[in-house]
Order: C-alpha cells, then structure tokens, then sequence
C-alpha cells in the first residue's frame, strides 16, 4: 500500500480551498455586478413599415444609443433615436444629434429640395387632428416602448393609442401592453423642497 505524506495531503487540500474560494468570489463579483448593472442584451423591433430598431447592449448606468435600420437592417437611417411618430409607411424620428432625425420610409428618408418638413410630415400622414403625433400613438414616444417585456414606466400611455385613426392597417398595434393610468408625478416648489 502506498502511503501520501500528510504535508502533500494538506497542500493538495489547501489548493482545492482557494481555488473554490476564487471561484466563490468571481461568482459574486458577477452576481453583484449583474444586480447593480442590470444588462439588458440587444434587441430588435420591426415597425409596420418594415424598418428596424436596434437597442445595443446596454446596462442600467451605459445605455446605448437606439438606432433605426432600412428594412433590410443593414443600411442606417437615423441614430441616437430620441423620440418617434409612427404609421404603417413612415416613422418620424426625433434625434438627439442634431439633423440625426427626420421622416423616414422603410428604405429612405422621405426628402427633396423642394420639400419642407411640414410639407414631408403632411405627405406621411403623421401630422393631423391637434395631436403630437397622428400614427399609432398620439404621443411622441420614446424607442425603448417597442421592446417586448416592458415594465411600467417603459410602456406607453393606454390613452394615447390612436383608435381615432381609421387608415391604421395593422390594428394589433393596439393589443401591445400599456399602461392604463400613470402613477402621479410629485413636482415640489423650490419653498417645499428647502423645508
């Protein structure tokens, strides 16, 4: 019978101990980060045009700059996408860069040098009625309301679904999850705030 030193025993098991002691740690290094970062992977969503919005990567400190794709989701139309008005041939898209945004079809911006942006915005039908926006929604919405699994307060307003609109084909639009009525928002006067 062969017999192990004791002393190699209790290297062996000392190396064991800190290798799962480093394991442990990165586990929750990871775990923490996961917590306090909450990523959220890429996504994207088709609009009834066709078009493509792209949410990078991001994390609850970094977010990442949403962007809108041609149809086929390669040919980039407009990024750091602020807010957007929507139909089912044109998507107006408001940009944090300035002269990012515009009207946009499924493959081009809708453009000319004899045209202005009221006379584009009469020609896409997103303009109309007293409404911020005459597409889906009434409301110009932000671009992270499109992704499935959102939570208040990354839905839009059930109010400002626009059933008013007969010209709207795709009516599922309607069925995406909202929210009914908004939580009330605080606003304190500068005299509340310094008591």
């Amino acid at each position: 019978m062969i017999q192990i030193p004791k002393r190699k025993i209790l290297r062996r098991l000392k190396r064991a101990m800190r290798m799962c002691a480093w394991v442990f740690l990165v586990c929750l290094i990871l775990i923490t980060t996961n917590v306090y970062f909450r990523p959220t992977p890429s996504a994207t969503a088709i609009m009834p045009n066709g078009s493509v919005i792209y949410r990078p990567f991001e994390t609850r400190q970094f977010r990442g700059e949403y962007s809108l794709y041609a149809k086929d989701g390669k040919n980039l139309l407009a990024k750091n996408i602020e807010f957007i008005c929507f139909n089912d041939n044109y998507v107006e898209v408001i940009s944090y860069d300035q002269g990012g945004g515009g009207i946009f079809g499924a493959q081009v911006k809708l453009a000319s040098p004899n045209l202005d942006y009221y006379e584009a915005l009469e020609i896409s039908g997103l303009s109309g009625n007293r409404k911020a926006c005459n597409g889906y929604y009434t409301a110009i919405i932000g671009p992270s309301f499109f992704f499935e699994g959102n939570k208040w307060p990354f839905l839009p307003s059930c109010d400002s679904r626009n059933f008013e609109n007969l010209t709207l084909k795709d009516r599922t639009w309607f069925d995406r999850p909202c929210k009914d009525k908004l939580p009330p928002r605080h606003y304190f006067s500068n005299r509340e705030a310094t008591r």
